[in-house]
């Protein structure tokens, strides 16, 4: 019911809206004060409804949003915006905290020569105190000779009682790329 509310899709929007205003259209026609009520009061709540959507960020969202800010921060090599949005115990494959997740990504791209990333596709999944954001990023690499790479991400949000926190990352499955190639790309740190 929050998703309804809190992250309304917006053909439930549009259909409020064009719903309440047929409505207000024929009771106007008509000369009926009710009908006329009953399509404004439609009309309302959908713009109601679609304020609140827009100004309230759910959880689902917020993991979202925070899966594009790290991208980002790996794109342009911000190294230092990436690892504040990382929780100090988040891990991935062979790196068991921020400090060396940072050290290893910093390494790794440089070594594989990233020249970009883009999220082609995202799928966020919540059940009770995890949050699943999958999804699919293009990098152009040097060593990919011209051809953009297809990955596949796992980033799993948990919230332990003191908000959501990237608790891990993990590679998945592409039609280009499996998890041990990814495994065999990551730099050592230390």
């Amino acid at each position: 019911m929050n998703d309804l509310i809190f992250d309304t899709p917006l053909w439930l929007l549009g259909l409020l809206v064009i719903v309440g205003a047929a409505l207000w259209w024929s009771g106007n026609n008509r000369q009926d004060k009710t009908l006329k009520r009953v399509g404004l009061a439609v009309f309302l709540v959908g713009v109601l409804v679609g304020v609140v959507s827009y100004l309230v960020d759910t959880d689902k969202e917020r993991a979202a949003r925070q899966t594009r800010q790290i991208v980002s921060a790996v794109e342009r090599r911000d190294w230092e915006g990436f690892g504040k949005l990382l929780d100090p115990r988040t891990h991935v494959m062979i790196y068991n905290n921020r400090e060396d997740i940072v050290a290893g990504a910093k390494i790794t791209a440089d070594v594989i020569g990233l020249k970009s990333l883009h999220i082609t596709g995202m799928d966020v999944e919540q059940k009770d105190t995890v949050i699943n954001v999958d999804f699919k990023v293009l990098s152009d690499q040097e060593r990919s000779m011209g051809r953009p790479i297809i990955t596949s991400w796992r980033f799993i949000y948990q919230n332990f009682g003191n908000g959501w926190k990237l608790d891990s990352i993990e590679p998945l499955k592409s039609d280009e790329v499996n998890p041990e190639q990814i495994r065999a790309n990551l730099q050592r740190v230390r």
